[in-house]
């Protein structure tokens, strides 16, 4: 990804640095040139963010978006790319878990049976891993047949910093780990036939019968919350009943918490060989990740340190950048006092999901800055 990116000018020297694209060295405000696969943008402004530490916009685009036009967005363009290979094994390790966990058999449904689409999704991840998940068309299920229950509770944001917080305050290492293909860990709760993908080779008029939970059933987020769920609630954990997605293990004088988001964990607790303990069960029963101590959840940067924990949205504000930019133009005052909000004058928005997109993932922002200014643990930094 970086054999297309070249900087033309370095930025003037400043207070805060980051690491940039290729070893290069950026600033956190300045102007400079960049050229980002043939596109030369001239007299860039750099601009920190909340923490002082953000990195530039399109320093963002260079790390985040470069790719962003070369996802597939179904198989014939899989074949068609020039990363198809790349792209292919993605594919196959995706069918490769369906197939080890047992997801589905080979049948011929019963007549008259309403069959499920499916369909490929492809991303590339913020590593640079080619990601391919196979989903069914949740669209053509019907309620009370194909489903009942859907809803799933997983913790709240402000629960999360308040999880970090009360582990600062106890001096708690907190560790993250995370479940590959969670959602075909969980038994499927009603007969569900699902049309395999087109380039996948199979006997004419064979289809699937899930065995397992598949990623876009309507049900399956909730259906995985209720296998792990289960899982814990076996070694001793019990859920919070004010917050569904935190899970408390108390045993006499060590206590060990969870904080669950669909497949992301947090694990933290005042005995470490308790959180090992934990670990080694879960990869037990599922194939996890072991991300080790916990260094981005939700969007938040965290660092821990003996001194505590920082967290911040360096990360997360650069996507923000790159998906709704460039160009920028900073200024001290994001809106004009004297504009008029209900100008008749004015065209309407052409894309109003991409305006409200764009909100919501401000005051996302917001949220987490007001939460930052009335925070008074002293080792939360």
């Amino acid at each position: 990804m970086t054999d297309n990116i070249s900087w033309f000018t370095e930025l003037p020297s400043c207070n805060t640095t980051v690491n940039g694209i290729g070893g290069k060295r950026l600033v956190s405000k300045g102007k400079g040139s960049v050229n980002i696969n043939g596109t030369v943008f001239r007299d860039v402004l750099y601009v920190p963010d909340l923490q002082n530490n953000l990195i530039s916009a399109l320093s963002a685009m260079a790390y985040f978006g470069t790719n962003d036009n070369k996802i597939p967005q179904n198989f014939n363009a899989v074949i068609k790319s020039p990363n198809s290979k790349e792209w292919s094994t993605a594919c196959q390790q995706e069918l490769n878990s369906l197939v080890g966990n047992h997801t589905f058999d080979w049948v011929f449904p019963p007549p008259g049976t309403k069959i499920i689409g499916s369909r490929w999704v492809f991303t590339i991840k913020d590593s640079g891993l080619y990601k391919a998940r196979l989903v069914a068309q949740d669209f053509t299920q019907r309620a009370g047949i194909n489903y009942n229950e859907t809803f799933v509770p997983v913790i709240c944001y402000s629960s999360v910093r308040l999880f970090l917080a009360v582990a600062a305050s106890r001096g708690f290492l907190i560790h993250q780990m995370d479940v590959t293909t969670a959602f075909l860990n969980a038994p499927i709760d009603k007969p569900i036939y699902v049309r395999p993908p087109v380039d996948y080779p199979h006997a004419p008029g064979m289809v699937w019968k899930l065995n397992k939970s598949l990623y876009g059933l309507k049900q399956a987020p909730l259906l995985w919350n209720q296998t792990i769920a289960g899982k814990l609630a076996h070694i001793g954990f019990t859920k919070h009943p004010s917050e569904h997605g935190l899970f408390v293990c108390c045993n006499n004088s060590d206590e060990t918490f969870v904080a669950l988001y669909v497949d992301d964990l947090l694990i933290a607790g005042s005995s470490s060989a308790k959180v090992s303990k934990v670990k080694h069960y879960l990869s037990k029963c599922f194939q996890m990740k072991d991300l080790g101590p916990a260094s981005k959840f939700l969007g938040m940067n965290i660092t821990q340190s003996p001194q505590g924990i920082s967290i911040s949205l360096s990360d997360y504000i650069s996507k923000l950048l790159v998906e709704f930019g460039p160009p920028f133009k900073p200024i001290h005052t994001p809106l004009d006092k004297h504009a008029d909000l209900f100008s008749s004058i004015e065209p309407p928005t052409a894309d109003i999901t991409r305006f409200q997109s764009m909100v919501g993932k401000l005051l996302i922002s917001l949220d987490f800055k007001a939460w930052w200014e009335n925070c008074y643990l002293p080792r939360i930094l």
